[in-house]
């Protein structure tokens, strides 16, 4: 594929994203904020008019630029891996809750990342031990985040229906 003809399709599917991410963000619980501009819903409308705008010019610059130039595949194992892993957690939030899914979602990832790329040059116990250290990390991660969430912003997360 022609790099500017993927660029195009990637600035029209990541402006889609921005609009129905949007149109979404007004359907967001708010958690009791008053201000319209101190809900969550304002932080999501915000990023999303930001790729909508970066989307834009990726279209304007695609097609400006097109030249003969094939595109180097950008799809190698570990999107797939992290697409199964985004697709898990979004699936998964709502039954186990938001703090064991993304720490689970966290850790695997970050010790995917680790040692996918290092295959074979690895022991058991180095895995044992990276994931290990992978699992406080996004844990701590995970509670300062749902801290600061639920605690300054007043932002309810999914306790999980297995929990709750």
């Amino acid at each position: 594929m022609l790099r500017w003809a993927r660029d195009l399709i990637s600035g029209i599917v990541v402006l889609i994203v921005g609009v129905l991410g949007y149109v979404y963000s007004f359907e967001v619980d708010d958690g009791g904020v008053q201000n319209p501009l101190a809900g969550a819903g304002a932080y999501i409308r915000l990023w999303m008019v930001i790729l909508c705008i970066l989307a834009v010019i990726l279209v304007i610059k695609s097609i400006r630029k097109r030249t003969a130039e094939r595109a180097p595949a950008v799809m190698y194992p570990l999107i797939y891996i992290t697409l199964a892993a985004v697709v898990l957690y979004v699936g998964f939030i709502s039954f186990i809750g938001y703090s064991i899914a993304t720490i689970l979602f966290l850790a695997v990832l970050m010790t995917v990342y680790d040692f996918y790329p290092r295959k074979g040059s690895f022991t058991k116990k180095d895995l044992l031990k990276g994931s290990a250290k992978y699992l406080v990390v996004s844990a701590v991660m995970t509670v300062v985040v749902a801290q600061v969430f639920t605690r300054l912003l007043a932002v309810i997360l999914p306790a999980g229906s297995l929990f709750g």
